[in-house]
């Protein structure tokens, strides 16, 4: 079958003018993330994340942030909470198209461990951590959609399980796999951000020894100072030593 010069060269042009639609015309948003393998260090208990990002599309795209976040769970309650260290520089990222990155996020599990502290207007209380089994661990996204806007994407990216003893027990994590960010989200996430300094003053802290009832009220904050003291168990084990024996019954 023969093609005639003409039909040859509509097809050239046909050719050239798609050929040009995609290098000047076509836009495509398309940013690929993966979690890699995590790195445990007992020692200073603290987990490390290797992120990998791929622009896969033909655009500039920013990466603002990134948090760990793990779960803590009580009293059927659940909430998370940032293990990951603020205002990490290398997580605001500006990716050129076809740009590859590796970026590891670090979280610190003793901020977990800690327990959480609950603020009112002239006091605070205490609540240790109670759940040590299957705690989810969250990788939470910001980023510029295409219109430019912040938004946010959480991936589950593991569980850990955590002994009585507050070492790590087992992580378990999905298997290594490229997924999208979407960046067509149109859900905006648009905040009018609020800054109030912390001028809380609480009253000092005054407990009977003797009085079971005045350690009773007082017993989270008292759970609270056994937890500060133990980050030096050298230097406060006397204190901690009196302390586990006073509380011993109210456990």
């Amino acid at each position: 079958m023969k093609i005639s010069a003409k039909v040859i060269s509509y097809i050239a042009l046909a050719v050239s003018i798609i050929s040009v639609y995609f290098q000047f015309f076509y836009i495509n948003h398309e940013l690929k993330y993966a979690t890699l393998y995590p790195i445990l260090d007992q020692e200073e208990k603290k987990l490390i994340f290797p992120i990998f990002l791929k622009n896969t599309g033909n655009q500039t795209e920013t990466i603002l942030d990134f948090k760990l976040l793990l779960e803590a769970r009580d009293n059927n309650e659940s909430f998370y909470k940032r293990i990951s260290n603020l205002d990490e520089p290398q997580f605001f990222s500006i990716m050129n198209p076809g740009e590859s990155q590796r970026i590891d996020l670090i979280g610190y599990y003793d901020i977990y461990l800690f327990g959480t502290i609950l603020t009112e207007e002239n006091n605070f209380y205490y609540k240790p951590i109670s759940e040590l089994e299957d705690l989810n661990l969250i990788l939470q996204t910001t980023y510029l959609t295409k219109k430019g806007v912040a938004a946010t994407q959480e991936r589950v990216i593991g569980k850990i399980t955590f002994t009585t003893s507050e070492t790590i027990k087992r992580i378990d994590c999905p298997p290594i796999e490229l997924q999208e960010l979407d960046l067509e989200k149109d859900d905006f996430e648009i905040y009018q951000y609020s800054l109030i300094p912390d001028n809380k003053q609480y009253e000092s802290l005054s407990v009977d020894f003797t009085d079971s009832t005045s350690i009773k009220n007082n017993f989270d904050k008292l759970l609270f100072l056994e937890r500060v003291m133990k980050s030096d168990k050298e230097e406060n084990y006397e204190t901690l030593k009196i302390l586990e024996e006073i509380l011993r019954p109210y456990r």
